[in-house]
């Protein structure tokens, strides 16, 4: 999956503000449509830019949901990700960086939200 993908199914997990969608390369959510100057068409103005690869705010906001979840435990640098019964994912990255940290985070939301569309 990209970032992008990765990124919209964080912000539906957080249950963030509707719609979400993609604009100008970034996940936008909520906001508001207008139509343009000349009325050929509408587009979508304000709302939040949700960017937890590089937000530590975001990414921290995601962490707690997934420990609220019983879904994430947090192992000396490793993350263990155990959504569901027997299913165990390892994301081995130098966790004193930022970025790996954030990086994690917004991947094992993913695969859980991956995971539970998948459910019956």
């Amino acid at each position: 999956m990209t970032d992008l993908e990765n990124t919209k199914l964080c912000a539906e997990a957080l249950e963030l503000p509707q719609p979400i969608e993609e604009r100008s390369g970034a996940i936008w959510c909520g906001g508001h449509s207008t139509r343009g100057f000349s009325g050929q068409g509408e587009y979508r103005s304000g709302g939040l830019r949700f960017n937890p690869l590089h937000n530590d705010a975001q990414a921290m906001a995601l962490e707690d949901w997934l420990l609220q979840r019983g879904v994430i435990t947090i192992q000396r640098t490793d993350f263990m990700f155990d959504p569901y019964e027997g299913t165990v994912f390892f994301f081995e990255a130098d966790m004193t960086k930022a970025e790996n940290h954030r990086r994690a985070i917004v991947e094992c939301v993913a695969k859980t939200q991956t995971q539970k569309e998948e459910q019956p």
